[in-house]
């Protein structure tokens, strides 16, 4: 894939800080405790330390973490998944799809293109 490309799309996302994930008092559910461990896997971890084993375990989580957490995330994720490195893209393209977060013009058509490539990925790999 067009490397140009990629940065082209990744480019509106550089600038999401790095989020973190807050919890009030002790975790309670399994779902609290899951989401209390991603903090610690992921909450110090810059979007440029994010590795293959690491980016498929973000992808397979992402449904427990935040939109902000997921676009900050998303340069590194669109990178592994367009060198065809990770094979969980069709998650983030549904999680993709379900962002809440309110997005700027640019990214907003970012994300409707990742979700295309993505698909057009998964399609080529069967």
């Amino acid at each position: 894939m067009n490397s140009n490309l990629i940065d082209q799309l990744v480019e509106p996302f550089m600038q999401c800080r790095r989020p973190m994930i807050v919890h009030n008092g002790e975790p309670r559910t399994s779902v609290d405790h899951t989401r209390s461990a991603i903090q610690k896997d992921f909450g110090m971890l810059h979007r440029d330390e994010v590795d293959v084993d690491k980016c498929s375990m973000i992808i397979c989580d992402s449904s427990l973490m935040s939109d902000e957490a997921i676009l900050y995330f998303l340069p590194s994720l669109i990178r592994h998944i367009a060198n065809q490195e990770v094979f969980t893209g069709e998650i983030l393209a549904h999680r993709l799809g379900d962002l809440r977060i309110a997005m700027n013009i640019e990214q907003n058509n970012a994300v409707r293109s990742i979700i295309d490539i993505i698909h057009e990925i998964e399609n080529e790999l069967e």
